[in-house]
């Protein structure tokens, strides 16, 4: 069947349309369909037979199976019900479940009267894929939902507003904004902020801030204080401007939140960050204080940084730690910082009243207020002291060392403070460390003056010993004491250490301690001696190991004692040491040793003249000396004089010479020399 033809084309235009339509006469028989009727059952794999002219379509309606038969029965009924002239038309949403999706679709039947028609003989039937308008239908709704439940939110205050130069007025506000108002929505709605009177220098920055959104064109965010009925509370608000609202005014978007237990806890956390960092910088303080301590500074160094700490910590302006007078009843300044005439050190404070009687006598602390604050504690007589450093707060805390006061640690601030039991404390933990600091100063001290005495002993034995060798043999008396004083200035010529040159003055002073196991008559025998006495002189190197090796205490200093004898070409005793195999030390003292041997008077001789004795070490350097050390030492003598070795200063020279000397016996000389270096 064809439609007629109002236009030649009215058919091309029919199938042009999207809309699928068919035309459907009185019992249910298709009569007409446009192309998108017949694509539409093409693409979803339907037999086009059932839904081409001269199907059935109420048939087909009704034979539908499947979640589509209920919405199918429901558009047969309604083509029956037009049909029959019970209404005028029908329409109907439906789902449409296609092979790859479920969309929606829009079912119309209108009646059409035809020529010859009577009564009605056709309708209409048209359906639209409208699943793109049900979705953002969809999306409106569930957009709208979500925007009411916000507007309705009481913790926000939700609203539109317009701006003039000076006012605004609320266009539109929720529950939550009329109620921090104290109004309700219908009473603000319409109403200049004036005009409600409101606070100006709130309506003030409401229009700031509302200009710049408007002329930025983006959102401005702010904070602000309100008087509420529950009292002044704090919002933080963002504003935006309305696109398109240019012809209804200047108007705004807002949402405003009560932040006030927001700023709160974040005021309590800042309050509590900050005691947190103190409590870290005091327990860091103390423990710079402790690191102090242990490396064994003195009592005043101690002392000091016990106060800076203090001062840093405490944020007061002065602060003191004064200790028990030596010679006399009551305390006086150890240390101080921050005063303005500084502490006389040796003013005693007797300490017959006032804040530090109390603390140092009564063991406990004791705090000064100055000013009429009547709630202040009434102020005890303050020293006289500090009656001219106008503190208005002080405090006095007792310093306490095993059980007994040492003195006072003392803070004074010239601005009325009142500080928390925290501060206090940390007071009291400085003036315990002040009196740790004390105890280990006085312990240190102590062992170091037990430790000195014990030194000058050993040093006073050790010189006991060596003049007992002295006195044992009369021909060297002395020698000892000139080769120890020499070999030190030679050791420091060299650059020893000065634990070295400790070490060198021992041993040399304790050089021949071996001898005490040489009998007197080898010792002091006048003539040659045999190979078995030489045998026994030269154990005494092996003697000296024995005697001193099991003190620890002198065990750096063997040596001299033990390798004095060594030459430099091996052919010394009792090892046979050679070259730097020989310890520096002995090889320091053995050159020492033969210049005092040459250079000294002898009840058989004279002393060599110094010419020769520089010649005699030149002719030993290299073989039985080492060379290195000849060429130090004759540097060091040319130093102590130009033209002789008798320019040495007074504790190093040797002794006068007779002026008579004695010539020395044939079988003396040859002793001498198989004893090179001699004693």
């Amino acid at each position: 069947m064809r439609i007629p033809q109002a236009e030649p084309d009215a058919q091309d235009i029919l199938d042009a349309l999207s809309l699928r339509i068919a035309l459907v006469d009185d019992v249910g028989v298709i009569r007409w369909v446009n192309r998108s009727w017949l694509d539409h059952a093409l693409a979803n794999d339907a037999d086009r037979s059932s839904v081409a002219e001269g199907a059935n379509y109420l048939a087909v309606c009704e034979a539908a199976q499947g979640d589509d038969r209920e919405s199918a029965l429901a558009f047969a009924s309604g083509i029956r019900a037009v049909l029959a002239g019970h209404r005028d038309a029908f329409c109907l949403d439906y789902t449409c479940h296609e092979p790859n999706r479920v969309c929606w679709a829009r079912g119309r039947v209108t009646p059409l009267r035809l020529p010859g028609d009577s009564p009605r003989r056709h309708v209409v039937v048209s359906h639209a894929d409208v699943t793109a308008r049900r979705l953002i239908e969809q999306s409106r709704d569930e957009h709208e939902a979500i925007l009411r439940s916000v507007f309705e939110m009481p913790s926000l205050a939700i609203g539109v507003v317009e701006l003039d130069a000076h006012d605004l007025r609320f266009v539109s506000v929720n529950q939550a904004s009329a109620r921090a108002l104290g109004r309700s929505p219908w009473d603000l709605s319409g109403r200049w902020a004036t005009e409600l009177g409101l606070p100006a220098d709130r309506i003030r920055l409401w229009v700031e801030q509302g200009t710049r959104c408007l002329e930025e064109g983006t959102p401005q965010r702010f904070d602000y204080r309100e008087v509420t009925p529950r009292g002044p509370r704090t919002f933080s608000a963002i504003i935006c401007p309305i696109p398109g609202a240019g012809t209804r005014g200047d108007r705004l978007s807002f949402v405003a939140e009560d932040i006030t237990d927001q700023c709160r806890v974040e005021q309590e956390n800042l309050a509590l960050n900050a005691e947190v960092e103190m409590q870290l910088d005091r327990i860091q303080s103390l423990r710079t204080i402790d690191r102090a301590i242990q490396s064994g500074l003195d009592l005043p160094a101690l002392l000091n940084v016990v106060l800076d700490q203090g001062l840093a910590r405490l944020g007061v302006d002065a602060a003191a730690v004064l200790l028990r007078a030596p010679h006399r009843p009551g305390l006086a300044f150890a240390n101080a910082r921050g005063f303005l005439r500084p502490p006389n050190p040796d003013e005693v404070d007797p300490l017959t009243h006032g804040p530090r009687a109390t603390a140092f006598l009564e063991r406990r602390s004791c705090a000064v207020r100055f000013g009429a604050d009547p709630a202040a504690p009434v102020p005890v007589p303050i020293p006289a002291q500090l009656e001219h450093e106008a503190f208005r707060s002080y405090w006095a805390v007792p310093i306490v060392v095993r059980g007994e006061p040492w003195g006072i640690f003392e803070v004074g601030h010239r601005s009325t403070i009142a500080p928390d039991s925290r501060w206090l404390l940390y007071l009291e933990t400085l003036a315990g460390q002040a009196a740790i600091a004390i105890e280990h100063a006085t312990l240190i001290d102590n062992l170091r003056r037990a430790n000195h005495r014990l030194l000058v002993a050993y040093e006073a034995t050790i010189e006991g010993w060596s003049r007992a060798m002295d006195l044992r043999d009369h021909e060297t008396e002395q020698h000892s004491l000139r080769v120890t004083e020499m070999s030190v200035r030679l050791a420091r010529e060299l650059g020893l250490s000065r634990d070295e040159l400790v070490q060198i003055r021992r041993g040399a002073l304790l050089h021949d301690i071996g001898k005490v196991g040489i009998p007197d008559h080898i010792l002091l025998k006048p003539g040659r001696l045999s190979e078995d006495e030489m045998a026994v002189v030269r154990r005494h190197p092996d003697d000296a190991f024995a005697i001193l090796s099991p003190i620890e205490f002198l065990r750096p200093a063997l040596d001299i004692p033990y390798c004095h004898h060594e030459r430099w070409d091996g052919s010394g005793y009792p090892r046979g040491l050679k070259g730097k195999q020989i310890p520096l030390a002995a090889r320091i003292f053995a050159v020492v040793d033969i210049w005092d041997a040459l250079s000294s008077d002898r009840p058989y001789r004279a002393a060599l003249p110094p010419a020769q004795v520089r010649s005699n070490l030149l002719a030993l350097s290299g073989t039985e000396l080492d060379p290195e050390i000849v060429s130090a030492f004759l540097r060091l003598l040319d130093r102590d004089s130009a033209n002789s070795f008798d320019g040495l200063p007074p504790e190093l020279s040797a002794h006068p010479r007779p002026s008579s000397v004695a010539s020395t016996p044939p079988d003396r000389e040859e002793r001498e020399h198989a004893f090179r270096p001699p004693r």
